[in-house]
C-alpha cells in the first residue's frame, strides 16, 4: 500500500519521475535543497500519521505559500514528518531533501491496510480516487485483491494498476438482456452510469423503447438522446434480493429454515426477506413473519441466518398464550412465579437452557419492568451460561390475569461463543470493586443543576459509571460513551478574561459582541432579532464587498457572558456531493483551533479535543460534508460535565461552518479539591451497588459469535440510578438538583 516518495517534478512541462534530470532540473533540485527548513517550523511539529494524497501536491522550501520551488509530488501514500498547526503545511522527506506541502488537491487520511479477496455481486466500476463521477468507465469482476480500505471504498491491485472501488458502484447485479420494449410515462433523467450522482447526459421524453440490457430497476438505453441508463421504481415485492442468485441457501429455503427455526406455522404471514451483507465476504439473510387476530398483530419473529449455510444467528420472537384459570393465581405470587416459569420452560430456544429472574432495582425513569398496577404484572428473565448472567438473551414476560394472558419477548442467539475461563483465571471479585472505586475517583466531573447553571458553584462530583464495563481477564475499561481521543488544550493560556458576573446584554451589545468576535465590518444589518431565556438570537448579514466572508451568519449571543453559544454560516450551500475532502483532517483541526481562538478566548487554554469525525458524501446517502471536532472543558485536570464544543469545518474550503457552544461560566475553585479516599467510595459504593460477573457480547452486532466475561455495575436501591456522590465530603446527592438525598 505504501509507496516511496516519486521522483515526479513539475516544471514548465511535466518531466518523467524515472528519467534522468536535465542540466535545468538538477539546477533547481541542487537549489531546492540548499533551503533547509528552519529549526523554529521544525520544533513546533505535531505528529502526524500516514496520508494518500489524490493529486499532485506542490513542494514548497518554508511553510508558506510563497516559497514555491516549482517541483510536485506525485499522487501517492506518503508518512509526513510532522505537522505545522500554525501554517497548515506538512514536513515531507523527499528526493530534493525534506520540503513542505499543502493539500489542496484532495487527502484521505487513515486509509486502513487491509489484504484480502472481495468478491463483488456484480463488474464494479473503476476509479482512480474515491471521487463520484471521475470513474473510468470500466469494470472489472471477482475475485478483487484489496489492499486497502477507506470508508466504503476499497483499494485494489490490477493488472493495469493500483485502482479504486465502491459496491455502490456497479453493474446491476441481474443484469440481462431484454425482455420488451419499456414506457416512460413521463420525461426521465439519463444518467451516464447505473447509480445516483454518476452525472446527467440528459431528460428524455416519455416514449416506448426497447432497452439495450437491463437490471431489476436499471435499464440501459441508447438512441438519438444519446448512451446511458435510467432508472425505474420497481414495487418490492416484485424485485429480487440484490445477489441472491450468488449464494447457496435460497430464498424460499431461508423463509423455510426461519419458520422451522421460530416454530411458525402458517398463520404467521411472511412480512419481509432480505439479503443482508454483513461484512466483505459474508451475507445474512433477514426474514420477518407476523401474526394477526382481529386486525391486530399478536405475534411476531425476526430472525438472520447465514446465506452461505444456513445456520442461525439470532431471533426475537413475539406471542401471547392464553392461560385459563390464571386469574385465580393473582393474588399468589409464588404460583404465579411457578406458572411464568412453566411457560419459559415450555418456549425455551433451548431444552438445556437456564433463566434466572432479573430481580434488579427498576429504573424509577424507565419503570420497564419487575411491575404491577394491578391489571398486570411484567418481569424480565436472563439467560445464565456457566453460572454467570448473559443479559443479551432474555424473556420479557407480562402477566394479564384478567384476561387469563401471558404475553412474551424474546430474544435468543445461537451462535454465541462463551469463553469458559476458570474462576482462578480473572480479576477476583475484591480486584473488580477496587478498580470501579479507582475510576470513580479518575472520571469525577464538575457537575451543576441544569435548572440552575448559572446560579449555582458547580460540585466536584463522582457519577458512578452505571455503563462502563471491566474486561474480567486483563482488567481493561469498555466506556459506553465511546473512547475519547484527548489533544490539547487550544492555547496553554488563556487569550482573555473569564467573565465574571451576568453582563445582561442588551441586544445591541450582543450584536457588537458577536460583531467583534467574528470580525465583522461595522456596517452589518441585523435582522430577526428575538430575546430568548438568557441569549439574543439574530441574523447578521455582511455587505457584498466585504471579500472573503459568508454573506450572513445566525448568532445566538449568551445575555450573561456575552458568548457566542450557536453559530452558523452559509458556507456550506454549495457543497453536498462531497466525497473526498480537499483538506486533511489535521488541517481541518488548525481551523477549528483558530475558531475558537477567535469566538471563545476566555476558554482556549481549558478546551481538549476529545472527538473528531467526517462526514461526507457515502456515494448512497447524501450527507452535509464537514469535519466535526468536539472539545471538552478541563478545569485544573476535572473535566465539566456537558461542558462541550463542537466546531464544523468544511471539507472543501477549510473554513468553519458551526458552532456549538455549551459552556458555562461559573464558579470554579481555583485549586483542585481534595478528594475521598478509594477505601470510603468502595465502602459508599457497595452501600448501593454490586460488582458482578457477567457474560457480554464483544460487539453490537448481533451476528458477532463472540462473547466475553465482564464486570459490571448493578444497582440495588432505586436512588442508585439518580445519585451522584460529592467527592470532597463523601454526601450522596440527588443527581438532577444536586440537593443531599433524603434518608429513607
Amino acid at each position: 500500500m505504501k509507496k516511496r516518495l516519486a521522483c515526479s517534478i513539475a516544471l514548465a512541462a511535466s518531466l518523467c519521475a524515472t528519467a534522468e534530470y536535465p542540466v535545468a532540473a538538477q539546477a533547481i533540485a541542487a537549489e531546492a535543497q540548499s533551503a533547509a527548513p528552519s529549526d523554529n517550523a521544525v520544533s513546533a511539529l505535531r505528529p502526524s500519521g500516514e496520508m494518500t494524497l489524490i493529486g499532485s501536491e506542490q513542494l514548497y522550501d518554508r511553510p508558506s505559500d510563497d516559497a514555491g520551488t516549482g517541483l510536485y509530488l506525485s499522487p501517492q501514500t506518503i508518512a509526513p514528518l510532522g505537522f505545522s498547526a500554525d501554517t497548515g503545511f506538512f514536513l515531507v522527506s523527499t528526493w530534493v531533501g525534506d520540503k513542505w506541502i499543502r493539500p489542496r488537491e484532495g487527502v484521505l487520511d487513515n486509509v486502513e491496510p487491509v489484504e484480502t479477496e472481495l468478491v463483488p455481486d456484480a463488474p464494479v466500476y473503476l476509479f482512480d480516487a474515491p471521487l463520484i463521477g471521475l470513474n473510468s468507465g470500466k469494470t472489472l469482476s471477482g475475485p478483487l485483491h484489496v489492499i486497502g480500505k477507506w470508508r466504503s471504498w476499497y483499494h485494489i491491485r490490477t493488472h493495469t494498476g493500483d485502482k479504486w472501488i465502491n459496491p455502490a458502484y456497479a453493474l446491476p447485479e441481474r443484469l440481462r438482456p431484454p425482455e420488451e420494449p419499456i414506457t416512460l410515462d413521463t420525461k426521465a433523467t439519463l444518467y451516464k452510469y447505473p447509480f445516483g450522482l454518476s452525472g446527467e447526459v440528459g431528460v428524455i421524453d416519455p416514449q416506448t423503447i426497447l432497452p439495450v440490457e437491463r437490471g431489476d430497476e436499471w435499464h440501459h438505453l441508447q438512441g438519438d438522446f444519446g448512451d446511458g441508463w435510467v432508472y425505474i421504481h420497481q414495487d418490492d415485492k416484485d424485485r429480487q434480493p440484490n445477489g441472491s442468485e450468488h449464494v447457496s441457501i435460497s430464498q424460499s429455503k431461508a423463509i423455510e429454515l426461519a419458520r422451522q427455526r421460530l416454530g411458525f406455522t402458517e398463520e404467521y404471514a411472511l412480512e419481509g426477506v432480505h439479503l443482508l451483507r454483513t461484512d466483505v465476504s459474508s451475507k445474512r439473510w433477514s426474514v420477518i413473519f407476523y401474526k394477526k387476530q382481529d386486525g391486530t398483530v399478536v405475534g411476531s419473529g425476526d430472525i438472520t441466518l447465514s446465506a452461505g449455510d444456513g445456520t442461525v444467528d439470532w431471533f426475537t420472537k413475539r406471542d401471547t398464550v392464553i392461560v385459563p384459570g390464571l386469574s385465580e393465581l393473582a393474588n399468589d405470587p409464588a404460583a404465579l412465579k411457578q406458572r411464568m416459569e412453566r411457560l419459559i420452560a415450555d418456549h425455551s430456544p433451548a431444552s438445556d437452557a437456564e433463566w434466572m429472574l432479573d430481580q434488579t432495582p427498576a429504573n424509577p425513569l424507565q419503570n420497564r419492568w419487575n411491575r404491577l398496577d394491578g391489571s398486570s404484572a411484567s418481569f424480565r428473565y436472563i439467560r445464565t451460561v456457566n453460572g454467570l448472567p448473559f443479559p443479551d438473551n432474555y424473556f420479557q414476560v407480562t402477566v394479564h390475569p384478567n384476561r387469563d394472558e401471558i404475553s412474551y419477548d424474546l430474544l435468543w442467539s445461537d451462535n454465541k461463543r462463551f469463553n469458559g475461563i476458570e474462576q482462578e483465571q480473572r480479576m477476583t471479585q475484591e480486584e473488580a470493586e477496587l478498580a470501579f472505586a479507582d475510576a470513580f475517583l479518575a472520571k469525577t466531573i464538575y457537575r451543576t443543576p441544569p435548572v440552575s447553571r448559572d446560579q449555582m458553584s458547580p460540585v466536584h462530583a463522582i457519577v458512578p459509571r452505571l455503563y462502563d464495563t471491566l474486561d474480567a481477564m486483563d482488567g481493561h475499561w469498555i466506556d459506553s460513551s465511546g473512547t475519547m481521543e484527548v489533544r490539547g488544550p487550544v492555547t496553554w493560556k488563556p487569550l482573555a478574561e473569564m467573565p465574571g458576573e451576568n453582563l445582561n446584554l442588551s441586544l445591541e451589545q450582543a450584536v457588537e459582541a458577536a460583531r467583534a468576535k467574528l470580525g465583522l465590518p461595522a456596517d452589518v444589518a441585523v435582522e430577526n432579532a428575538r430575546e430568548g431565556s438568557r441569549s439574543w438570537l439574530f441574523q447578521v448579514k455582511v455587505p457584498p464587498q466585504a471579500e472573503d466572508r459568508a454573506a450572513s451568519y445566525f448568532v445566538e449571543v449568551s445575555t450573561v457572558s456575552g458568548d457566542i453559544v450557536q453559530c452558523t454560516t452559509d458556507n456550506s450551500g454549495s457543497f453536498s456531493w462531497i466525497t473526498v475532502p480537499s483538506i486533511s483532517e489535521a488541517q481541518a483541526e488548525m481551523s477549528a483551533e483558530e475558531t475558537l481562538r477567535h469566538l471563545l478566548p476566555s476558554y482556549t487554554h481549558q478546551l481538549y479535543r476529545v472527538r473528531s469525525e467526517l462526514r461526507l458524501t457515502d456515494g448512497i446517502t447524501v450527507s452535509n460534508p464537514e469535519y466535526l471536532f468536539t472539545y471538552q472543558r478541563r478545569i485544573d485536570g476535572i473535566w465539566g460535565d456537558r461542558q462541550q464544543v463542537t466546531v464544523s469545518i468544511s471539507p472543501v474550503t477549510g473554513k468553519w461552518m458551526r458552532l456549538d457552544n455549551q459552556l458555562m461560566p461559573a464558579a470554579y475553585p481555583q485549586s483542585r479539591p481534595s478528594l475521598i479516599s478509594k477505601e470510603e467510595v468502595r465502602k459508599l459504593m457497595l452501600g448501593r451497588y454490586r460488582v458482578e460477573a457477567y457474560y457480554a457480547s464483544d460487539s453490537v452486532l448481533l451476528t458477532n459469535p463472540s462473547a466475553s466475561i465482564r464486570y459490571r455495575l448493578v444497582p440495588t436501591t432505586e436512588s442508585a440510578y439518580k445519585s451522584v456522590l460529592d467527592a470532597h465530603t463523601g454526601e450522596w446527592l440527588d443527581f438532577y438538583t444536586l440537593e443531599p438525598e433524603q434518608s429513607h
